[in-house]
Formats: structure tokens, sequence, C-alpha cells
């Protein structure tokens, strides 16, 4: 029965349609002290963002509404006592809906084709009883800047107006408690993250004579900074480990990912 509830909470992790740069995982490591893995995963994330008191978010009152799917490769070592670090690498796309434009008087949704991005970890137990382990975590993501672009016209004027984000950095620290149920392991906790980007848009005349209208680069920060998560790792057999994890913070995310120990 227990085997059975762990399978279904897991394969519903995986199913729901709605996570930041990947999972942060179970706060003990999942290979020895010198053992590297490799491994590969699937996050969908849904996230607001607050670009102040301005026109780019609707109303001049409420914040973005972003979505990103991110595929990732993943690389970890032990590094002893518990403590696992890691590195990341990936391809994200960006979407922003209903993104209010600034010249042409448009509001639609705004996306872009897939784009790099980073991230690096680190985490491990700072207290291993036998029924539960506790311990820290930080998570660092970089992203590439994305930008869109929608046709229209500006004081009778037809032109383009392009949307800009800046470069990305997200930082993620939490506190993870964990237990292990039937050999898996079942983990989650809070987190408070750290996002800093910039928005800006340009409308860019169809006659070059007319020049070019800018509107000024603004700060972008998430609505919320706090949220949870919780998540499940399973060791299918020696080698491989499967992980489904959902997470919340101004918005709802699932993500799984598949490892290999060597």
């Amino acid at each position: 029965m227990k085997r059975h509830l762990i399978l279904v909470v897991c394969l519903t992790l995986f199913l729901a349609s709605q996570a930041w740069a990947g999972q942060f995982g179970p706060i003990t490591s999942r290979v020895q002290s010198g053992q590297f893995y490799l491994g590969g995963g699937y996050m969908n994330l849904t996230e607001k963002l607050d670009a102040g008191d301005n026109a780019y978010n609707l109303d001049g009152k409420e914040p973005l509404e972003t979505r990103q799917n991110s595929l990732y490769l993943q690389a970890g070592v032990g590094i002893g006592r518990g403590w696992e670090g890691y590195i990341r690498g990936g391809v994200s796309d960006f979407q922003v809906e209903s993104l209010d434009y600034q010249w042409t008087n448009q509001s639609s949704e705004s996306s872009s084709e897939l784009r790099p991005f980073f991230s690096a970890g680190i985490g491990g137990p700072a207290f291993s009883g036998p029924t539960l382990s506790v311990g820290p975590f930080v998570q660092v993501s970089y992203y590439s800047d994305y930008e869109d672009e929608k046709s229209g016209s500006f004081s009778g004027n037809p032109g383009k107006e392009k949307f800009f984000f800046d470069n990305a950095i997200n930082v993620d620290l939490g506190f993870t408690f964990e237990t292990v149920l039937e050999g898996a392991v079942l983990y989650g906790g809070p987190i408070v993250s750290f996002y800093d980007s910039k928005i800006k848009s340009a409308f860019y005349a169809s006659d070059s004579n007319l020049g070019t209208a800018t509107e000024g680069w603004h700060d972008l920060k998430l609505d919320s900074s706090y949220g949870g998560f919780f998540g499940i790792n399973w060791p299918l057999n020696e080698s491989l480990q499967l992980n489904a994890e959902g997470q919340y913070r101004s918005g709802l995310g699932i993500g799984g990912n598949l490892i290999y120990t060597f």
C-alpha cells in the first residue's frame, strides 16, 4: 500500500502542468564522497514578476505572469558527510502573458526562442538521525537575456516595438527535511529566493528618419520571495535514481529528473 501511495504521488508531480531552474533534491547526497553522477531533467515554471509602478505591469498594478520550460543536463559529486555539489546547464524559453506594449497599444502574450541557462548548487545535512535528516542548501541560476517584438504604429507611424529582458540571476536558499519510506526519500522545506533582472521597450519606426522611442530600464523582482517545495527521490536500481519535485513561490512549479551514478 505504501509503495502504491509513493508511486501515485510521484506520477502526480510529473504530470502536473505547471518551477525554478531545476530540482533542489534531497538534502543527503545521492552519491558517496568522491563519487560522480550524471543526469537530465525537465522543469516547467510559472512565476509572477513585479516591474514596479509602471505600465509594464497590467493596469500598472498587477505583476507580469511568466512561464518557462527548461531542459537540462546535470553533473554532481559527493563531497563528504552527506554533502553534494552540482552544476547544471540547459536551454529554456520565456513567455509573458498579457504583456502591455508601451508604444503600439497592444496587450498580448510574448514568447521567446530557447536560450541557454546555467545553475550550480551545494547542500548537505547539518543533522542526521535514524528517521529524519535536516540541512541547508543554496542554488544559483543564470538566465540569458530575452527579447520579443510586435508590429504596430506609434503616433500614426508604422514600425515595430521590441521588449528586452536583461540577463537574470536567481539565488535560492532553503532548508530541507527528509525521511525514508519504503526505500524512497521524501523531502521538503521552506525557501527564500532573490531574483534580479531588468526590462525595457523601444519602438523602431519603419521610416528610419523618425528615430526611436525608448522606455528606460526598470527592475524586475519576484512578486513573492518566499515559498516551499516537496519531492520524492526513488532509487530504481543500484545506478539509476528518479526524482520528482513540486515547488511553490509566486507560482506553481513541477519537474523531474533521472540520474546515473558511477
